[in-house]
């Protein structure tokens, strides 16, 4: 992997709330491959770039809970930092997004 797939900008995008990044040197993940042919020895057969559907999956899973922990009061912080949205909210706007933009008939 190059220097490159390690200049790694992480952000959300507010129309779903999916958070992104990555770039197509990335391959920092145990899901990811490093190509290992002739053709494409070093570069990444697999980069980690966009919004991966796992990650996302794990994002709304995450939020979810926080959400549910602050309610019960056990999570004092109602409001994300990154986002300054509720994570409840957060959370919604994933999961109405999820389908349209995953969904392959």
């Amino acid at each position: 992997m190059t220097d490159n797939g390690f200049n790694v900008s992480i952000k959300m995008d507010p129309s779903n709330g999916f958070l992104f990044g990555g770039n197509k040197d990335n391959c920092g993940t145990w899901m990811d491959k490093m190509g290992s042919s002739s053709k494409n020895k070093g570069v990444p057969a697999t980069p980690r770039d966009g919004a991966p559907i796992e990650l996302v999956a794990l994002q709304y899973s995450v939020l979810s809970y926080l959400a549910e922990l602050h309610k019960q009061e056990e999570f004092q912080f109602p409001i994300s930092k990154v986002s300054q949205i509720e994570f409840g909210a957060w959370a919604e706007l994933i999961r109405k997004n999820f389908e349209p933009c995953f969904y392959i008939p």
